[in-house]
């Protein structure tokens, strides 16, 4: 079976940059050994009857994704990054994680990667932050039926409001 590894994050805890580390020094450990692998996205699955056709064609989206990402599950090791990947690749039994930091980690960490034109207070940055969890958490729960971030859906936690991502993804790269 293909290793697999699916990445779950709060907006601003690091989560994106730390999957696509940890798929860069997986794929550098292998390059002697075999052909470079391919890095699927993210995915969701529901099985609430839609109510509107503003839900069937979200649905239809969300079921062709799920298609496709299991497909390259099925083809090649990969590192999956949000969208429930957790739950939708779980009898492919993945390794998941899960990515959080302190606010104030988040807030600096958005602050350095905001585009050149984004000027948000701390205070709107927060909100941000807490709306795209919220949605993140009902998405999660719309798709899964499950609660997003419960720690008993991953198998590590990783905090990342002290320690430099790439340094996380390095040491966490040689479990694979």
């Amino acid at each position: 079976m293909n290793r697999i590894i699916t990445v779950s994050r709060e907006f601003g805890s690091g989560g994106r940059e730390f999957g696509k580390r940890l798929a860069e020094q997986y794929v550098e450990q292998l390059v002697e050994k075999k052909p470079v692998i391919a890095f699927p996205i993210h995915i969701g699955r529901s099985f609430y009857p839609p109510a509107n056709p503003v839900l069937e064609q979200t649905k239809s989206v969300v079921l062709e994704q799920q298609r496709i990402i299991k497909e390259l599950a099925e083809k090649s090791d990969c590192v999956i990054v949000g969208r429930c990947a957790d739950y939708i690749l779980r009898e492919y039994d993945p390794f998941r994680f899960f990515v959080y930091a302190d606010m104030e980690s988040k807030l600096k960490r958005c602050h350095r990667k905001a585009p050149g034109d984004e000027h948000l207070t701390d205070k709107e940055l927060k909100r941000k932050i807490a709306l795209i969890d919220k949605n993140r958490a009902a998405y999660y729960d719309f798709w899964t039926g499950g609660k997003w971030g419960l720690k008993l859906n991953y198998d590590l936690c990783i905090n990342t409001t002290h320690t430099a991502i790439k340094e996380i993804a390095a040491a966490l790269s040689k479990m694979f």
